[in-house]
């Protein structure tokens, strides 16, 4: 049915009293829907009268448009309007947000299942022979660890003798050094790396390989034993570490690396240097 001007009108004095706008366009067609039936009822009922009798019976059926209004308003409260508006708005962003973040993660996923481990600088310092570094043994320890939310474990372990500083009075010699590239791995993507700053390790004969931490904060002379640890790359699945332990005792069989900043006493890994290791 073509747009009826005495019934638009209608329509358009009552939404003048409802104050919510946006329901506006839905009482009007509500409106128009029983205006139109109750018209052509009349027609059906009462064959030849006229049309503009039917549309002002119409029209009076559905009352004193004002008052329809007034009542219409308390319905279609803008308090409730607005705040269903902005719920519904506030779920849209919610989501869009969610896919924007999904979607950003995608590529760290890609490279944390296609990428190459980052051993980092300790470790690529031994492999490209720098300093003087005699690699004894390279090879990739066994043992892994399951610890809270992560599983660690060594993708890579080098054993190197070089020369350096080893006494308070100057005096230089052959130091043994380990270098590992650990991993940290989790089912959490938005879990983070955890912190490996106070890290030290001890061998099987009760040698102490200090923290960097602990060096830093207490003032250990540089040439103790050592161990130093730092993040090289960081995946949502997993967190690589560069770590090294230097001073190795020469007839050390083992270093296990130990984690008891908080007084938990959580050992790390156990890596064996004779035997598999090549430490002889």
């Amino acid at each position: 049915m073509s747009a009826n001007p005495v019934f638009e009108d209608f329509c358009t004095r009552v939404c003048a009293c409802v104050r919510f706008r946006p329901d506006h366009p839905s009482i009007q067609r509500e409106l128009m829907g029983h205006l139109e039936d109750r018209y052509d009822t009349i027609l059906e009922r009462e064959k030849g009268i006229l049309l503009a009798d039917a549309q002002a019976r119409t029209v009076a059926a559905m009352g004193d448009p004002e008052a329809l209004g007034r009542y219409l308003d308390q319905i279609h409260s803008p308090f409730w309007g607005w705040l269903q508006i902005w719920l519904r708005r506030a779920a849209w962003l919610l989501a869009a947000a969610t896919v924007v973040l999904a979607l950003l993660r995608l590529e760290p996923l890609r490279a944390c299942l296609t990428a190459p481990v980052q051993h980092g600088y300790s470790m690529e310092t031994r492999i490209e022979n720098k300093g003087n570094y005699k690699i004894l043994a390279d090879w990739r320890p066994s043992p892994t660890l399951r610890a809270e939310d992560y599983t660690f474990s060594i993708e890579r372990a080098i054993l190197a003798r070089y020369w350096q500083l080893v006494g308070p009075d100057g005096e230089s010699g052959d130091v043994l050094n380990l270098a590992l590239t650990l991993k940290a791995a989790n089912i959490n993507p938005w879990l983070r790396g955890p912190d490996l700053s106070w890290l030290y390790a001890r061998d099987d004969l009760g040698n102490r390989y200090y923290a960097a931490e602990e060096i830093f904060t207490t003032s250990l002379p540089n040439y103790v034993r050592k161990t130093g640890s730092a993040a090289t790359v960081t995946y949502p699945f997993s967190s690589y570490y560069d770590v090294f332990v230097s001073g190795i005792d020469p007839a050390a069989a083992e270093v296990t690396l130990i984690f008891d900043r908080y007084g938990e006493n959580t050992v790390f890994l156990t890596i064996p240097l004779k035997g598999g290791a090549g430490h002889g």
